[in-house]
């Protein structure tokens, strides 16, 4: 069963929507004839009004623009975005050195956020192994925005990890990919060394209408991996 209902956030005293999210309600198949306009599920739904919201009471760092969109000629096809705002008025990044470097609470993380940015938490009540404090995980506001609704998936906010890819964190990143019936719906990963500019384990997520080069890969179907993982 899934749904969203209010509930006290851990910050400021706020509040803020909670997500539920159980395996019946996962979306492994997208029709590609589905209508976007019509075919938005209930986590999809409450992605755009919350991300809206926070954007129209001025929680982003800029107002995002009709973004310049092209795909570079050549074999990998990719695409390629003009967004001067975000390279001038992002948070400093902190200091890579390794891409397992410890995390540092004396360093920026997303326990010193506002708890304007806090969207929503996740919920995995599929997860019968974690205590209960273990399946919130927050969606919060990209405050420099790539792209439409992007936002950071924080697996156990509180749990302060590094950026450090796991299987855990994977699997809870698959879950919040299911969730959507949008076909534009990304979840994305990057380490330190690789971009990743705070070391506080996180996934970004928004919508992007191009499609990617990696959708023509040979790959395993979503229920072949998904299966893998949980084994």
């Amino acid at each position: 069963m899934c749904s969203h209902r209010e509930k006290p956030a851990t910050r400021d005293n706020d509040r803020v929507w909670e997500y539920v999210v159980s395996d019946e309600k996962l979306h492994l198949r997208i029709s590609a004839s589905s209508h976007e306009s019509t075919s938005l599920s209930s986590f999809d739904l409450l992605l755009r009004r919350t991300w809206e919201d926070a954007a129209a009471k001025g929680v982003l760092r800029y107002k995002l623009p009709d973004l310049k969109t092209k795909v570079i000629p050549g074999p990998t096809q990719f695409v390629a975005q003009l967004n001067t705002r975000r390279a001038s008025q992002r948070r400093r990044p902190g200091h890579m050195a390794h891409v397992d470097q410890p995390f540092d609470e004396q360093q920026f993380n997303f326990t010193k956020i506002n708890s304007s940015e806090i969207l929503f938490s996740f919920v995995d009540q599929s997860d019968q192994r974690s205590p209960e404090n273990d399946k919130q995980h927050a969606v919060i506001v990209n405050v420099s925005p790539l792209e439409y609704c992007n936002v950071l998936l924080v697996p156990m906010l509180r749990a302060c990890q590094p950026q450090v890819l796991s299987v855990e964190s994977l699997k809870l990143a698959i879950l919040f990919a299911l969730s959507s019936t949008s076909r534009s719906f990304r979840v994305a990963f990057n380490s330190l060394c690789g971009f990743a500019s705070v070391n506080h384990l996180h996934y970004h997520a928004y919508y992007l209408d191009q499609k990617l080069p990696c959708e023509d890969w040979v790959h395993m179907s979503v229920n072949q991996y998904f299966a893998l993982l949980l084994s």
